[in-house]
């Protein structure tokens, strides 16, 4: 259960999370934890990988598996384009994350954001790497880019017109690219305030606890609201 946003201007890109981790048995949801980690920096680049859905991937946590990613493929992860280092991720995940959305029934995806910059090139990219389950049980890997603004979770369904049209008279999806980040953060601030409200109306519990935020420019990555446990639980 999850809310994550992120916003991508001329030059930056704003990500935000929230911290609440649920497993889900037999349609039933419990709350393990509020705290989780979503957004991950890498170290020596202007790049962040977000992640939803499954956190557990045959084993290991996902902040386990960032690592070992970034780790063994260090020297490529340094110099590739943000499309390549997706089309990587998917592959030395998809054997794992098939055989784990496989193996538990009530989990139905998982997915991959990477954020941030080509090297050489000023404009920031987003791109999703994300395993679908469908109806008969098949996975469907899906690897693409996306625009300037992205939402994501369960708790993101509610507020996803406003991918559309704008929220009020001054904050719109179609002013981000112009905008600077104090524009994206209040952007983020009003979408999980009508998210929470929706959330209360419809008496569910999608997403909460601690949320964390991070703004990833051409100098590399800096927390604006940091996580307060700063690896997956």
């Amino acid at each position: 259960m999850t809310l994550l946003l992120a916003a991508r201007g001329q030059s930056h890109i704003l990500l935000t999370a929230d911290g609440r981790c649920m497993n889900t048995c037999r349609g039933v949801r419990a709350t393990t934890s509020d705290t989780l980690q979503k957004i991950f920096p890498v170290a020596g680049r202007p790049l962040a990988f977000v992640h939803h859905g499954e956190n557990v991937i045959n084993g290991q946590s996902v902040s386990a598996i960032v690592d070992a990613i970034v780790q063994n493929n260090h020297d490529v992860i340094s110099t590739a384009t943000l499309r390549e280092i997706s089309l990587l991720l998917g592959q030395d995940l998809n054997a794992e994350v098939t055989q784990t959305l496989t193996r538990i029934a009530d989990s139905k995806t998982c997915g991959f954001w990477v954020c941030g910059f080509d090297p050489g090139i000023c404009k920031p990219q987003i791109y999703e790497v994300i395993w679908h389950k469908g109806s008969n049980s098949s996975i469907e890997l899906l690897i693409m880019p996306h625009g300037d603004l992205l939402m994501g979770g369960d708790a993101a369904q509610p507020i996803k017109n406003f991918l559309a049209e704008p929220i009020d008279a001054r904050l719109s999806w179609n002013r981000i690219l112009t905008s600077d980040v104090q524009y994206s953060q209040e952007l983020h601030d009003e979408l999980f305030r009508r998210a929470e409200s929706a959330q209360t109306k419809n008496e569910t519990d999608l997403f909460g606890g601690h949320k964390h935020r991070l703004v990833v420019t051409s100098d590399g990555c800096n927390w604006l609201l940091a996580p307060m446990i700063t690896r997956t639980e």
